[in-house]
């Protein structure tokens, strides 16, 4: 029960924060009945079910050591959470712990079996230790065991030349946070921490000038949200010492915000501890004339540390790396999307309607014509909502109307969304999914949404806030004028914020997998099975041969007219295939699987086919043409099932039929030299093709050098 004076004064203090600073938290605050009018209690901290916190209850002036403002000194004291509600009920925490100087303030382990706790280094009466001057404040630990608190040790950093106190163990049991006055700090006393490592306490690490001040900095306080609180009457506050928050991002630490009335007053405002949500929780402060704890319980929050709210952008960049050997004179990338739509280039940007699994078909075209060479491969990209609170408002109001916030978008999946916590500026704080409200006040406003998740995999809570900028105007014109002047400065910053994929990064490319592949030019598919002499095939039987393959994943026939190692090798008899009307012509990547197929396909990339680098000018073989011909006999030798076709091609410079003859020629040479190695001639197939299959262009003599050229292919021999 809150008694009138209480009441008064809270009122008092809630109307003077209201005028003199703005913004008034909607907090409900009350002093623990049990706080006395001229003792002091104050920093409290959770601990079974209660409350441990520091008091002079039961001490007289008859000490004989005083801290330096002339009051009795402290001792740790315990009160249980029913007893909080009634003016008895302290009990003296721990009999072993408490001594005739100061003790305290404490902090606990998460399991409550071992406490960090400040004292007065010397606590036996003598000579020495009455001297304030040497007497200074330290932090000691003890275990808890059968109910009593053991081994007592001091931490090593404790020190006869400056105080070390306050301290706060971080919920994990590994930083401990606290306050000292050691020389080389900012101001009087600054915030430091240490990790433990391996045991042992590393060395204080101050918190820097972002959190300390050239005043005085102290009771730490840390939520499993690592949220930190302190008292400080360094920066800019209410008077006295006020109450501020920080949260550490990365190395450093978030400018610190300051709690605003009534847990901060014109008075001394410290030692808070509060639940992770800061819905309710204890401080001290001494605006009745003692230090008091008081308990507070949020009814609408502030939002602290708020991010720029992330605009979701559903559009990508996507871009490839070419083929080695790409033509690009002839062919170009193709990225098709849902709904047929189809863009041209190394490198395009794409929007997409929202969220989702987009599949896009990444192909290589004819330049000229479009139409489909190779399909390279088929991507899915995700397009997702960032993790974030999200508002969802109109950018802009004018003074006086309702606008509507909605944060029904916000997104974290995997969490359960408990709360929508806002922040509206002009003192106005809101709860709920949507929300209205009216600006009164033209300008920029700063808008803020905090939502509260609950994991669905452990229970746990947590808090993230963002921000959003509206602007207000004074009348409509005012604003139809703002909107155009910007509008194209938002569509750049859209193309700016395009999310940007590179396809090889994200998925392998086809020659990085550790198989052989080939190239095969596939002219048509069909269901039932054709004749290879077929009608459908006459136009390029004399030059041709056809290949049936039966595809079990389609249930279909393909039939294909050539075959190579490389992607641009095919474009001519591509060409030349759409041009007698096979309009559904492309090329088709295989993996080859055959033993066989892939140790010639090692062989031919390990050994230049090349006329020019087989044979002489006197049709002798070179050392190359040599090699090749030692490892086709290990080959045929190794696999006695297969044979091999020799297939030998020319340029387009001597006449047809002296291509003809020469290329049969130079066919024969390579049978008769693996026969001579002791391959059966029933096994070999040599055939001289001449000019009428060249793979580039003649017009160059780089192009011609492609088309002198040897190819192997193995079938079996049944």
């Amino acid at each position: 029960m809150i008694n009138k004076i209480t009441i008064v004064s809270i009122l008092i203090l809630l109307t003077y924060a209201s005028v003199t600073f703005g913004q008034t938290d909607k907090v409900i605050i009350e002093k623990l009945p049990f706080c006395s009018d001229k003792k002091d209690e104050f920093s409290p901290v959770y601990f079974k079910d209660g409350l441990v916190f520091c008091s002079n209850i039961g001490k007289s002036g008859m000490v004989s050591y005083y801290n330096k403002e002339g009051v009795g000194q402290y001792d740790i004291f315990y009160i249980s959470h029913e007893n909080l509600i009634k003016k008895g009920g302290v009990k003296s925490f721990s009999r072993q712990l408490n001594t005739k100087f100061n003790d305290g303030p404490v902090t606990f382990n998460s399991n409550e079996d071992a406490i960090y706790f400040s004292r007065n280094i010397y606590v036996k009466s003598n000579k020495d230790g009455d001297k304030q001057e040497i007497n200074k404040l330290g932090i000691f630990s003890a275990i808890l065991q059968n109910k009593k608190w053991k081994n007592i040790r001091k931490i090593r950093f404790n020190s006869e030349l400056y105080n070390v106190t306050t301290p706060c163990l971080s919920p994990d049991g590994k930083r401990l946070y606290f306050s000292s006055d050691m020389p080389q700090g900012f101001g009087g006393a600054d915030l430091y921490y240490c990790d433990l490592n391996n045991g042992f306490w590393d060395s204080p690490i101050n918190l820097g000038a972002e959190i300390n001040t050239e005043g005085n900095e102290s009771y730490p306080f840390i939520n499993i949200l690592g949220e930190l609180f302190f008292s400080s009457d360094g920066h800019p506050g209410l008077g006295g010492k006020d109450i501020f928050v920080t949260k550490q991002n990365g190395s450093d630490w978030l400018e610190p915000i300051r709690l605003n009335s009534p847990i901060n007053s014109v008075f001394n405002d410290f030692g808070i501890a509060a639940d992770s949500l800061f819905n309710t929780g204890y401080f001290s402060s001494d605006r009745d004339g003692s230090n008091d704890i008081f308990k507070f319980n949020t009814i609408n929050h502030s939002v602290w540390f708020s991010k720029q709210q992330f605009t979701n952008q559903y559009c990508v960049e996507l871009s490839d790396s070419e083929f080695s050997g790409m033509d690009t004179l002839s062919l170009e990338y193709e990225w098709e999307f849902h709904d047929n739509v189809r863009l041209y280039g190394k490198k395009v940007k794409q929007c997409f309607d929202g969220p989702g699994i987009y599949k896009v078909k990444v192909n290589v075209v004819d330049r000229g014509s479009k139409k489909l060479y190779f399909h390279k491969k088929t991507i899915e990209i995700q397009i997702e909502d960032k993790e974030q609170p999200f508002i969802n408002s109109s950018d802009y109001a004018i003074v006086g109307e309702q606008v509507a916030f909605d944060a029904k978008k916000s997104n974290y999946p995997g969490y359960e969304l408990m709360e929508y916590r806002w922040d509206l500026g002009e003192g106005t704080l809101l709860s709920g999914a949507r929300i209205n409200h009216a600006f009164n006040i033209p300008g920029e406003h700063i808008v803020q949404l905090e939502v509260v998740l609950k994991s669905e995999e452990n229970g746990k809570y947590n808090k993230w806030a963002v921000s959003k900028k509206v602007m207000v105007f004074s009348g409509v014109h005012e604003k139809e004028l703002y909107e155009k002047k910007i509008g194209e400065e938002n569509k750049s910053e859209v193309d700016n914020l395009s999310r940007k994929i590179k396809i090889s990064n994200l998925y392998d490319t086809d020659f990085d997998d550790g198989n052989e592949h080939t190239y095969r030019l596939q002219i048509l598919s069909s269901k039932h099975k054709l004749p290879l002499n077929s009608d459908v095939f006459l136009g390029i039987l004399d030059k041709y041969s056809i290949e049936e393959i039966y595809n079990d994943s389609d249930s279909a026939y393909a039939y294909f007219v050539a075959e190579q190692a490389e992607l641009m090798s095919l474009y001519l008899a591509f060409k030349e295939m759409v041009s007698v009307g096979f309009s559904d012509a492309h090329v088709k990547e295989v993996v080859l699987d055959n033993p066989a197929e892939i140790a010639l396909s090692k062989l031919s990339k390990r050994y230049s086919l090349s006329l020019d680098d087989v044979f002489d000018s006197g049709s002798l073989l070179k050392t190359n043409g040599l090699l090749m011909i030692n490892k086709l006999v290990e080959l045929l030798k190794e696999h006695p099932d297969i044979n091999l076709g020799i297939s030998v091609h020319t340029d387009n410079l001597a006449s047809a039929s002296r291509n003809k003859s020469l290329s049969q020629y130079l066919a024969q040479r390579i049978a008769n030299a693996l026969i001579a190695k002791g391959i059966r001639s029933e096994r070999l197939n040599p055939v001289g093709i001449g000019e009428i299959l060249p793979i580039r262009s003649n017009l160059l003599e780089g192009g011609r050098k492609k088309n002198r050229r040897i190819e192997f292919k193995v079938s079996p021999n049944d």
